[in-house]
């Protein structure tokens, strides 16, 4: 009674014949509880196969048995269904559905069954021909009375070419309000196939709804669209089998895309964040995150995306401005996100779009300070850089645009410089007292001098030293400094150096400074009295106690500075 040869031995034995009928409908039930394809192996007859079989409350009964049409119809739907899933699995080599049938209800040559018997039989599947013995002709069937008569079938009755053609024609025609509600039992009959355990089956159906949702979305009632939705949505949180889950998730981009246009963001989101919960998880499926991650990327490269950024980057005030979605979508959108940066000349929309990439987290700002190392074009990389002070994460901003410094357009470099000071973090004055060394503009670190004499940034003051002492144009500076050092723009440096030293306050600079106050061919060039100039006036603010001894220079702009320091 324990092996499958134990079950078909008992059941050949039974001399009764509707005992022995009841018996093999009662074994059948059992198998299709336990492994619908051991009802296969039953019905084979293969002895070889051994696996335990609970048929337990299983009864010989004496005498004659009948059944009843309740009897029978339950008994065959499970059937059935049972291998219907397993002729999607795997149809070689099975016998037909009928041929199952007539084995397990042991009908014999001599013994026609009723027509009543054969009706119900019918009732239960479509791959199940009424014999010629018992045939009924059916004529002038209409569309909907065969889609009618689908209804009275289970859900895979409803995933073959000829079932989606029809139902497509229903579509097309639904006007009544008996045909949308024939439209809406068989979308329910059809969501029951997303329970079946056999993955084939729920692929079918997911290719069955993508045939269909075109036509589904233009039902004139909004609760069939809307509980086909939740339908898929619920499905595609619990499915286990990949290409059925992309397929789900192609209805549902469309579903997100729809249902913005339609004004319902709230449903937008909802399906937004089925995806993005499953590419934080490593549960479900194999893969499962990789192909949420896939449709994320569809979802920013889609419609959807596309309508949020003109909503977002548009001047009408009267359009609504919720970022909500856009910030769902993430690391995923941020691509888009800097390239509308890139394109849009007006600066508080793109401000609107730096504060929706910082909301978006850390990695989209990286990706948005990196993309300087990647743009070309110098109006593009001034339009990021304008903004960079915007946002938070200082560190990561600052240490990208140092290596912008290496961008050979001077306006780049300039607006670097520029954007390091607005942000004045001590890692971004450390950079620029890089800049006053090294960039290869005078005018860049001319900039630069001045911005850290504004900061008294005490750090610098060795650097600014350097900058003023004659020794500095042989060593300590690159080439192409000594060779510009003497130039005009060398001169504009040495001037600015002198403020800043004397914004700063470094009292260890007044010997550099006094040597760059003295005339003298250290600053033999017409220019060269701004530089003594500039030198006198910061010996004046870090009280040199020596300033005095320019009183009667022959500079008369010198002598004011001196004489109103002695006055007062």
């Amino acid at each position: 009674m324990e092996a499958l040869q134990g079950v078909t031995e008992m059941v050949s034995s039974i001399d009764d014949a509707p005992a022995r009928d009841k018996v093999k409908l009662q074994i059948a039930e059992k198998l299709i509880a336990t492994d619908p394809k051991l009802l296969v192996e039953l019905i084979q007859h293969k002895p070889e196969v051994r696996k335990e079989i609970p048929i337990e409350g299983v009864k010989i009964m004496e005498g004659e048995i009948g059944f009843s049409t309740a009897e029978i119809k339950a008994i065959v739907s499970n059937i059935t269904t049972a291998y219907r899933e397993i002729m999607c699995a795997d149809s070689k080599g099975l016998p037909s559905l009928k041929a199952v049938l007539d084995r397990i209800l042991l009908l014999t040559k001599d013994k026609i069954p009723s027509l009543e018997l054969y009706n119900e039989l019918v009732q239960q599947t479509n791959m199940l021909e009424t014999p010629i013995e018992v045939q009924t002709e059916i004529k002038g069937e209409t569309t909907i009375e065969k889609l009618d008569d689908l209804t009275k079938k289970d859900g895979l009755s409803l995933i073959t070419d000829e079932a989606i053609e029809g139902i497509k024609k229903l579509f097309e025609q639904t006007g009544s309000d008996n045909e949308l509600k024939l439209a809406d039992k068989l979308l329910d009959k059809l969501t029951h196939n997303f329970g079946a355990t056999i993955s084939d089956i729920r692929l079918k159906t997911a290719q069955a709804f993508k045939k269909l949702y075109s036509g589904i979305e233009t039902l004139k009632n909004p609760e069939i669209v809307k509980s086909v939705d939740n339908q898929l949505i619920a499905t595609e949180d619990k499915e286990s089998h990949g290409p059925t889950y992309s397929e789900i998730a192609s209805i549902l981009q469309e579903a997100a895309n729809r249902y913005l246009k339609e004004g319902n963001r709230k449903k937008s989101s909802e399906i937004i964040q089925l995806f993005r919960k499953h590419t934080h998880s490593k549960e479900g499926f194999l893969d499962r995150y990789k192909l949420a991650e896939e449709t994320m990327h569809k979802f920013a490269e889609s419609e959807l995306s596309r309508l949020l950024l003109d909503e977002l980057c548009s001047t009408d005030e009267s359009k609504q401005k919720d970022t909500g979605l856009l910030v769902e979508l993430g690391d995923f959108v941020v691509s888009a996100l800097i390239q509308r940066i890139k394109e849009t000349p007006n600066i508080e929309v793109r401000k609107s779009i730096v504060f929706l990439i910082e909301k978006i987290g850390e990695t989209a700002i990286t990706r948005l300070v990196e993309e300087l190392d990647l743009e070309k074009r110098a109006e593009s990389s001034l339009r990021i850089i304008e903004l960079l002070d915007k946002i938070g994460h200082p560190d990561i901003v600052v240490e990208q645009l140092r290596e912008t410094l290496s961008n050979p357009d001077f306006n780049v470099r300039k607006a670097v410089v520029r954007k390091l000071n607005e942000i004045g973090t001590d890692r971004a004055k450390q950079i620029i007292v890089d800049v006053i060394t090294n960039d290869p503009s005078p005018g860049i670190r001319q900039l630069g001098i001045g911005f850290l004499g504004d900061a008294k940034y005490t750090p610098a003051v060795s650097p600014l030293i350097d900058l003023i002492s004659v020794q500095s144009r042989q060593i300590g500076i690159s080439a192409s400094l000594q060779h510009t050092a003497l130039g005009k723009m060398g001169e504009t440096i040495q001037e600015e150096t002198c403020i800043a030293l004397g914004k700063i306050g470094a009292k260890e600079a007044i010997p550099a400074l006094r040597l760059a106050a003295r005339s003298g061919t250290a600053f033999r060039r017409a220019k060269s009295d701004k530089v003594r100039v500039a030198a006198v006036q910061a010996l004046v603010n870090l009280g040199d106690s020596e300033v005095s001894k320019f009183a009667n220079d022959s500079n008369l702009l010198i002598q004011k500075i001196v004489r109103e320091m002695q006055q007062g």
